[in-house]
């Protein structure tokens, strides 16, 4: 498993390769001094999730290239990335100056730029866990291209490492930008030969897994865009024998401005491509998370009152570092705290998720729509104004799918369907019996709808003590 501290090391990274603001200026060193200045401004202004300090050391000017160190120091560690109080990232900086940087011109590129930089990490305290992984060598180098107008690529490589129980092989990916690394930013990369070792016996690999990504920033910092990450061709293995197989699991994101309002609708959607078990296709599956109506400067307030919070937090009460439990506590307290924050835009959460195989489709369906505590009048539940769920199950993709899976485990077809009419009959009796699904025209259906006060549960009415009466009584 990767090491906690690795993580910090790879936010630290992103934040010298991503600094396309650097060259502003004609001049390289106040350009460095001003990302320096923002980047430790923002900090004060409780925009970081760890009290970190940007510096530069040992600037070394030349005629035709510059040479200094950058370092980000953890002044109060970061106790979640096992990171000490004063640990450092550092990076050695070597930047050619242009209009024809020499490296640009070796690769072939005789467009004039501002200046060419590379960019490696440093092997300290900190860093040495990704050098060993590495193999000694070093785990991630950037090559960075600034041009006249503002615009800024860069090429970061990755050597293959294993990091205890997850290990992959050579990667690189690729980031061009206008004006900043927050604005039109275009992202490509890819990384080959997953594994994670999930036990001895067991592990999950994967043959590669790509990125690509367009995201920009509209006016009052509005982030839209689409990304798409994907792991190809994995395999689930036990005992060195494949037990499963997905062609590709994909994780889509995409942000869009709300016409005529200063929010923005979120997707996220994760797919699974044809799931084989043995030598029986399953079919393939979707889940979604769609949030409307979301107030970005709102999230960006919640993000820095709760850094801040949960800052104090850890530096009054070291202990909590260790207490997973408390930490925990600790975190869902501070979120509820400021969980209004998000709630004034008045969003709509939806959660829609689907299974289809050769014969249909299974489907469900949860819809949110959230309240303004302070506008609710509501007397029992202030947080909702509606909550819709649904659930559609046709019989014959049911059974098809417990026939497949009575397959998978070496069954033969007449009796792995068999078992499967058996199973799922079994699952609609008790399902009626307790009330909790209909059948008609050969799908079985739920149907929940609840406002504040009042439910319809499969088309029957009841107050919200009676539905909570009934469900306890399904519980226990």
């Amino acid at each position: 498993m990767i090491r906690k501290s690795a993580t910090g090391v790879i936010v630290a990274l992103a934040v010298i390769w991503g600094g396309g603001t650097w060259y502003t200026g004609t001049q390289i060193q106040p350009g460095v001094e001003k990302f320096i200045k923002d980047f430790n401004d923002a900090k004060k202004k409780g925009e970081h999730a760890y009290d970190m300090t940007l510096s530069y050391k040992n600037f070394d000017k030349g005629f035709f290239n510059s040479h200094f160190q950058m370092q980000i120091t953890f002044d109060n560690g970061a106790p979640d990335l096992n990171i000490k109080p004063g640990q450092k990232v550092v990076f050695d900086v070597d930047v050619e100056h242009g209009p024809l940087p020499i490296t640009m011109l070796m690769h072939g590129n005789v467009i004039p730029a501002l200046a060419a930089a590379k960019v490696n990490l440093v092997n300290n305290e900190l860093t040495q866990p990704l050098f060993i992984a590495a193999k000694n060598k070093s785990p991630v180098e950037a090559t960075l291209r600034f041009a006249f107008g503002g615009s800024f690529s860069t090429t970061l490589d990755v050597a293959p490492a294993e990091y205890g129980k997850f290990s992959f092989g050579k990667g690189q990916f690729t980031f061009n930008g206008d004006g900043s690394s927050l604005s039109n930013l275009d992202i490509e990369g890819k990384v080959e030969d997953i594994v994670l070792q999930l036990s001895p016996m067991n592990k999950v690999t994967a043959k590669s897994f790509t990125i690509d990504s367009l995201a920009r920033l509209e006016e009052k910092k509005f982030p839209v865009g689409e990304s798409e990450s994907k792991f190809n061709q994995i395999n689930i293995i036990n005992h060195g024998e494949d037990v499963a197989q997905i062609d590709t699991f994909v994780a889509k994101t995409r942000l869009d401005r709300v016409k005529d309002k200063d929010y923005i609708n979120v997707n996220l959607t994760y797919e699974l491509d044809k799931l084989t078990k043995g030598n029986q296709q399953l079919g393939s599956g979707e889940w979604s998370l769609i949030a409307e109506s979301i107030d970005p400067s709102a999230v960006r307030q919640f993000i820095i009152q709760y850094n801040i919070a949960m800052q104090k937090q850890l530096a009054a009460h070291p202990e909590l570092a260790n207490d997973e439990v408390a930490l925990q506590e600790v975190n869902a307290a501070l979120f509820k705290e400021y969980l209004p924050l998000l709630q004034k835009s008045e969003p709509t959460i939806k959660q829609p998720v689907r299974w289809k195989n050769a014969l249909g489709e299974l489907n469900a369906n949860l819809d949110i729509s959230i309240a303004d505590p302070a506008k609710s009048s509501s007397s029992t539940n202030k947080d909702i104004k509606s909550l819709n769920f649904d659930v559609k199950l046709p019989l014959n993709v049911v059974t098809e799918t417990a026939k497949q899976l009575n397959l998978s485990e070496g069954m033969d077809a007449e009796k792995a369907q068999k078992r499967a009419d058996k199973q799922i009959s079994g699952m609609m009796t008790l399902g009626q019996m307790f009330q909790l699904i209909t059948i008609d025209n050969n799908t079985a259906s739920l149907q929940l709808r609840y406002t504040p006060g009042k439910v319809a549960f499969n088309g029957q009415e009841m107050s919200e003590e009676e539905f909570m009466s009934r469900a306890g009584r399904f519980v226990h």
